[in-house]
């Protein structure tokens, strides 16, 4: 179990490297959607996207819209239940918008692939493409394509920026890693 410090955790990226890493993927985004401009939504994940979201949506050069949906897999383990329990998506205005869904990391690529899946039968996109801060290997459990991501890293479970254990460390300025 994780004890309310971080001995048991290793940095992995400094709030440096992340604010750079955000600052090319706004350089590359506002590459694809500058001509665009109208008829764009990022949907945050929530709660783990809204550091990230903040962040990238701020060094844009063109506006959006923004909105949230809430999902959780992990309950209060450090690896995915396999189980996506997604809210209501109703509130959503996306027809005929490009969506970009933004997470904070992927997975097993249940959760992107759920919502990814429950927005193109619901709604009328012009197109959907995904977002995360971080790409994880070794645990993929289905095939999700990432249009737009910072990082990849090994099978590790992180915390800081807006990753959690247990509703905590969300506040770290870095990524840390579990060090087991």
């Amino acid at each position: 179990m994780i004890k309310n410090n971080l001995n048991n955790f290793k940095l992995l990226f400094t709030s440096d490297r992340i604010q750079k890493a955000i600052k090319l993927l706004a350089i590359e985004l506002d590459r694809n959607y500058i001509e665009n401009i109208k008829d764009i939504c990022f949907i945050g994940i929530l709660n783990g996207s809204v550091f990230f979201l903040t962040d990238l949506m701020m060094r844009l050069n063109f506006t959006a819209e923004l909105d949230f949906i809430q999902v959780s897999s992990y309950g209060s383990d450090t690896k995915s239940s396999g189980n996506v329990t997604l809210n209501s998506i109703e509130h959503l205005d996306l027809d005929n918008k490009h969506v970009i869904i933004v997470d904070d990391i992927i997975d097993t690529g249940l959760t992107l692939q759920t919502i990814k899946t429950k927005i193109q039968k619901a709604y009328n996109p012009k197109s959907i493409k995904t977002c995360v801060l971080i790409k994880k290997h070794g645990r993929e459990q289905v095939n999700v394509k990432i249009d737009y991501y910072c990082f990849e890293i090994d099978d590790k479970f992180v915390v800081g920026y807006g990753f959690d254990f247990e509703k905590q460390y969300r506040n770290l300025n870095g990524i840390y890693y579990l060090d087991n």
